[in-house]
């Protein structure tokens, strides 16, 4: 990463999130950047041996160094080309909540929580708690205080379409109800979502 403190007039000095990790970020799939504070996560993919499970490197002081790997994935999906497929996070207090496909079996997005603190992955499970045919992928995250809100592509009935659940208790209430967005619109084919 590189940072500016003047409105992107210049930046300063390229530093590696994922140096003396043995990492090797997938390239072509999409990174993204969380910045509360003095915490800096940055969501990618990992792609050591072809496992391209997902990861998040840790900064506490700003993105000056960043002293931490977080595996928010465990799956282990081993696939030897580039899924262009990211992740997305949250900080809610020291826990870190992320959303991401991953294809191990099928296209399946997933939820997680990791408490930084103890740099330890407390759960991870499908957004969509009932197994049905269908990939998902592109899931994307907000939250305001306790209250939560997910969106995601899925397959149903060879059309894409964009489901939704938030939670207003923490990421412990997510997917409890899930709404599809894209059943009042007139295409059939939605896809690449975003929540604000």
């Amino acid at each position: 990463i590189t940072k500016s403190s003047n409105a992107g007039l210049s930046f300063g000095n390229i530093i590696p999130f994922t140096s003396g990790f043995g990492a090797d970020p997938c390239d072509c799939c999409p990174d993204t950047i969380l910045i509360q504070h003095d915490t800096i996560v940055v969501d990618y993919r990992n792609a050591i041996s072809n496992v391209r499970d997902l990861r998040a490197g840790i900064s506490f002081n700003g993105g000056n160094t960043f002293s931490q790997i977080c595996n928010i994935d465990t799956n282990n999906w081993v696939i030897a080309n580039c899924p262009s497929s990211g992740a997305q996070s949250i900080l809610l207090g020291d826990t870190l909540v992320s959303v991401y496909m991953n294809g191990l079996g099928a296209k399946t997005c997933y939820l997680s929580a990791y408490l930084l603190s103890q740099n330890k992955l407390l759960y991870e499970k499908p957004l969509f708690p009932i197994a049905m045919s269908g990939a998902e992928n592109n899931a994307r995250i907000v939250s305001s205080g306790d209250t939560i809100a997910v969106v995601w592509e899925k397959s149903i009935g060879g059309a894409k379409n964009i489901l939704f659940t938030y939670s207003a208790s923490g990421p412990s209430g997510l997917c409890q109800q899930i709404d599809t967005f894209s059943k009042t619109m007139m295409s059939d084919n939605c896809i690449n979502p975003d929540v604000a």
